[in-house]
């Protein structure tokens, strides 16, 4: 076995990736060139039908039947959609470095291209030389960065019997992911009494009722394993109109489903007392006046589950063992992946990072030294006997 994957391929496979704009739902551009490359390669990838109905592309993957039976099967993955942006990026690269960053003007793209040129210069590895290895399946999801809806549509049929998964979708090499809370996400739908801003006398303002309920919510860092955060708050069409409906979206995240039953039933119960407040009486003369108050519906959304590996699981020690040397932690994340469904589902899986930094932001770099690790980190991985 020659020495390492090919760097200069994986480079240029990683700028190709990254010049084409890939948002959740937009991921086809990107899928047929990973296609075509995969079919230069010696593979044919299939694709599922996880973008009906919210995208332009499935799933893309192959089973890689093994070559010897004594090595581990696994699972490996990284995701094709970016965050919404359809802007091709301006990539610069600092040489000196060698650090790849844009203008300033758009993300990168780097989560998680880096793992998908990867997971493409390990398969024309073992392809051309012939290494042997287990069962492999080889995932490029989309809309991840949605929710993980693309993995949660893919078929569990074809990882059951695997043993285990390893996504590289994380940025800081010397990370490997063991551990990811469970995400639940309060949709809250105020409803008042609407109408003229100019005569508010029994009216009641959505707007106003909504602010007031999420005002009182806890946000940031509740405890040392869950954050909550307010991310969406509207209501409203023009200022001379008294809103009727207001609407608000936030989650909570933890890694205790104990602690995350407490801050949820104590979110709702904020909600429900702030909303509750909201009554006005019609004055209208009469012997028994009416009463108006506003109403509040809840939609609770569950986006994914949490997970905690072992030192003992198979992924873990695979890792561990090609880390072997080399400093690295292991350390859950407060943030979602692909590998919260596996694991959901049966499959232990871990994540890995693959050299990007600043994620879902105009300031996103990828050092490429970092991503070439990976891919060496990820080889020995894969070709350890377990």
């Amino acid at each position: 076995m020659s020495k390492g994957l090919d760097t200069a391929f994986m480079r240029k496979t990683l700028l190709a990736l990254l010049a084409i704009p890939s948002p959740s739902a937009n991921e086809r551009a990107v899928a047929d060139y990973v296609v075509a490359v995969a079919a230069e390669l010696g593979y044919a990838l299939k694709e599922d039908g996880a973008g009906k109905g919210t995208g332009n592309c499935g799933n893309l993957y192959v089973k890689v039947p093994a070559t010897d039976k004594t090595f581990p099967s696994l699972l490996l993955s990284a995701h094709l959609d970016t965050v919404g942006d359809l802007r091709a990026p301006q990539i610069i690269h600092d040489q000196t470095a060698d650090r790849y960053h844009t203008d300033g003007s758009t993300i990168l793209g780097g989560d998680d291209k880096c793992g998908v040129a990867i997971l493409l210069a390990l398969m024309k590895k073992i392809h051309a030389e012939k290494i042997p290895h287990g069962e492999l399946l080889f995932v490029f999801s989309v809309a991840e960065e949605t929710g993980l809806s693309g993995v949660e549509h893919f078929d569990p049929k074809l990882y059951a019997k695997l043993d285990g998964g390893i996504i590289l979708d994380h940025g800081a090499l010397n990370e490997v992911i063991v551990a990811a809370p469970t995400k639940v996400q309060i949709n809250l739908t105020v409803r008042g009494v609407g109408g003229h801003a100019a005569f508010p006398e029994n009216h009641i303002n959505a707007a106003q009722v909504a602010a007031r309920a999420v005002s009182r919510l806890p946000s940031g860092r509740l405890d040392p394993g869950t954050t909550a955060n307010l991310g969406i708050l509207w209501s409203g069409t023009a200022s001379n109109i008294i809103p009727d409906t207001g609407y608000a979206e936030y989650e909570i995240r933890s890694h205790s489903e104990q602690l995350l039953d407490f801050h949820l039933t104590n979110a709702l119960t904020i909600i429900e007392a702030a909303v509750r407040e909201a009554r006005v009486i019609h004055q209208s003369g009469e012997k028994n006046p009416r009463f108006s108050k506003a109403t509040v519906d809840v939609d609770i959304e569950t986006h994914y589950c949490r997970y905690a590996l072992t030192d003992e699981a198979l992924p873990v020690r695979l890792l561990s063992g090609a880390f072997k040397g080399l400093d690295f932690v292991k350390k859950p994340t407060n943030g979602g992946s692909d590998a919260n469904v596996y694991n959901a589902k049966g499959l232990p899986t871990v994540v890995m990072g693959c050299g990007y930094y600043e994620p879902h932001g105009v300031g996103e770099y990828i050092e490429f030294a970092e991503t070439v690790a990976a891919g060496e980190i990820l080889l020995k991985a894969v070709t350890a006997p377990a």
